[in-house]
């Protein structure tokens, strides 16, 4: 077997025991090996595509783990509606827009911010993204080695965010210190206080761009019209807190992902090297079988999904990992198929809040690849170096993390 990376352990639980579906949170779930704890949800999607978590009071918590039931859910915002969601992530006051709208409202912010995601629009910014990564291989190559997490992946997304938003490169560590601490926050007040400075920061950059415009995304923001009006103050402020939380760890977790698993399978990064054009689709297959997105609906009506009797006011958690490694809806669903052809993956969810920022997230990820690739062909991860990851909290919805590898320390000569 290539490389020493963990063969997935497919539909046997590790414990040996049977699926309990009503213990999904019980910590024998998670025994695994850290690096790859997907295999425990190809074994509970195998077990099961619909979960019953626990009770919260008079509603409850569910689990839509297959494809086809993810699917449901996601195409129906009516009966599954993305209001009333945020005290599931712990914030109550830090309103998302349109990520926490249901339509016909979340359709008029939606079409308002689709031109500056376009395809087109982020094909116009490959050059300066590929400028951005360079510049961080240009800080690490001749060293012969880096921590991939916290020299790339995080600061990869990060300043492309900041060009895009007008902001100098400076305040770079200042906001990769905000992700974490939003994402894994300390306590309560701690993330209060990374809120209070996400919407701080973001309202001096709007008013100081109404003032005087230009070329980036927040000068688009304070002048664009909605309704025949400028956006409001609090308009302004949901959509920048979108871009903030949706774009920078789940690039940064993927990124993490992507070269944990090229590190351990030589082949198939001497395959990219090779076949430049299949980069692409390794991307594709990236955002498939390491999803780290997860997403949270609010029940409007009493309902039923296979055969599971859904009341209104319960919760839906919909974590695009299982749904990902199904096996009903993706053959060899827990092989790494370089170049899977189709690939009909949710890595960026579906229906109306599919991922706003879905091609330039694809652009990174594939100058990503590329670049590194031309650069440094051959790494490795040091024997004996521990692999923590985190973040897998949010797959049971009780957190607002991403699955991502805290650390992963390269090599090269």
């Amino acid at each position: 077997m290539e490389g020493s990376r963990p063969a997935p352990v497919g539909t046997g639980h590790p414990s040996g025991r049977a699926p309990q579906p009503s213990r999904l949170a019980d910590p024998a779930l998670h025994q695994v090996d850290p690096t790859d704890p997907w295999s425990s949800w190809s074994w509970l999607t195998n077990a099961t595509p619909v979960v019953r978590l626990a009770d919260e009071g008079e509603s409850a918590r569910w689990h839509l783990l297959g494809y086809e039931q993810m699917k449901e859910a996601l195409q129906d915002p009516v009966l599954f509606s993305s209001r009333n969601t945020a005290e599931a992530f712990g914030r109550s006051s830090f309103e998302l827009i349109p990520g926490e709208l249901d339509p016909p409202e979340h359709r008029r912010y939606r079409q308002l911010l689709n031109p500056a995601f376009a395809p087109g629009a982020i094909k116009v910014l490959e050059p300066a993204i590929r400028q951005v990564c360079n510049e961080l291989i240009d800080g690490f190559q001749d060293r012969g080695g880096c921590d991939l997490i916290a020299d790339f992946a995080f600061l990869f997304p990060t300043t492309i965010f900041l060009r895009m938003l007008g902001l100098p490169d400076d305040r770079r560590d200042e906001f990769v210190d905000w992700t974490h601490r939003f994402t894994r926050p300390t306590s309560p007040e701690d993330r209060q206080v990374v809120q209070d400075l996400i919407d701080r920061t973001l309202g001096d950059v709007f008013a100081a761009r109404r003032d005087q415009p230009r070329e980036d995304m927040a000068s688009f923001l304070v002048t664009c019209e909605l309704d025949g009006r400028p956006l409001e103050v609090r308009e302004l402020l949901g959509i920048g807190r979108l871009l903030f939380i949706a774009g920078l760890d789940t690039v940064a977790a993927t990124l993490g992902w992507c070269f944990h698993h090229l590190a351990f399978q030589p082949g198939q990064r001497r395959h990219l090297i090779e076949h430049p054009d299949s980069v692409p689709l390794a991307v594709e297959e990236f955002l498939r079988y390491y999803s780290v997105v997860t997403s949270t609906r609010s029940v409007s009506e009493d309902t039923e999904l296979t055969g599971c009797p859904i009341k209104k006011g319960d919760i839906a958690v919909v974590p695009l990992a299982p749904a990902n490694r199904d096996p009903r809806s993706f053959p060899d669903a827990d092989e790494f198929l370089i170049e899977r052809r189709p690939n009909r993956h949710v890595g960026f969810g579906l229906g109306p809040h599919r991922c706003l920022g879905a091609h330039l997230a694809r652009t990174e990820l594939r100058i990503a690849l590329e670049e590194w690739h031309r650069r440094i062909p051959d790494y490795v991860v040091p024997d004996g170096v521990e692999l923590p990851s985190s973040g897998f909290d949010a797959l049971y919805g009780v957190g607002t993390s991403v699955p991502m590898l805290d650390s992963l320390p390269l090599v090269w000569k």
